[in-house]
């Protein structure tokens, strides 16, 4: 669980707390988010095994108005991160980048590793 994500919903809660102009049940429900928020944080960190440490896995994914599309493949024991496009008229593949899954594994394992 991203630490981010929760400091995002604590700024936007902050952000409507400090407006006068917020209702009530505006406020009420952001805090309650926030509240959500932090509990899944939480929870997320007892999950883990002493010493362990919680990876962040971006799927990579989105459309752009140019017609190209990222996205994430898995196969053949990696990972690649490709973009589509069909400036061609056909769909081309470009692969942007390429890890091998065994190295991903072992660097959140462990903690080490070149890239």
């Amino acid at each position: 669980m991203s630490t981010a994500w929760q400091e995002t919903i604590r700024a936007q809660f902050e952000a409507l707390k400090s407006d006068p102009e917020t209702k009530p049940k505006t406020l009420a429900m952001a805090e309650a988010k926030l509240r959500w928020a932090e509990a899944a944080t939480a929870e997320s960190r007892s999950a883990l095994a002493d010493g362990g440490r919680p990876c962040y896995f971006n799927s990579g994914c989105c459309s752009y108005s140019d017609g190209t599309i990222n996205g994430i493949e898995i196969a053949e024991k990696s990972i690649r991160l490709v973009r589509w496009n069909d400036f061609s008229g056909l769909p081309d593949r470009e692969v942007l980048r390429e890890a091998k899954l065994k190295k991903i594994f072992e660097n959140c394992c462990d903690g080490e590793g070149d890239d």
